[in-house]
């Protein structure tokens, strides 16, 4: 049947799609959607990208306890120094990111563990 179709992407995204007109379907992932944000905040997205990766292993249910505190989500957020973002924050990689993209723009990467250690 040609016609339109609504398909719902992996970032809730509903798009329209031309049956008779598409080709190929791309998937887009929270990965793709983290980095497009990391563009879009103009955040050197190499740098964050490996910041993350020593971080988390690009894992959004990571977490690592420390005395008195905990590093939750993809960028290891910090419950005590950063009691702002909400534990289902911490661990939703879209939501983590606008996060973190926030304490970036008003604190630079210095926060992170892993900024030292890759620079």
């Amino acid at each position: 049947m040609i016609g339109w179709n609504t398909i719902i992407s992996s970032i809730g995204l509903a798009v329209q799609v031309d049956n008779a007109k598409a080709t190929e379907v791309v998937t887009i992932t929270w990965q793709d959607e983290v980095t497009s944000m990391l563009r879009e905040a103009e955040i050197d997205e190499d740098f964050a990208s490996e910041l993350i990766q020593c971080e988390s292993s690009w894992n959004p249910d990571a977490f690592h306890q420390n005395k008195g505190s905990i590093d939750r989500g993809l960028w290891q957020i910090n419950s005590v120094y950063h009691s702002e973002v909400s534990m289902d924050c911490s661990y939703d990689p879209i939501c983590a990111t606008r996060e973190a993209i926030r304490i970036i723009k008003t604190r630079g990467f210095s926060e992170w563990v892993c900024n030292d250690k890759i620079r």
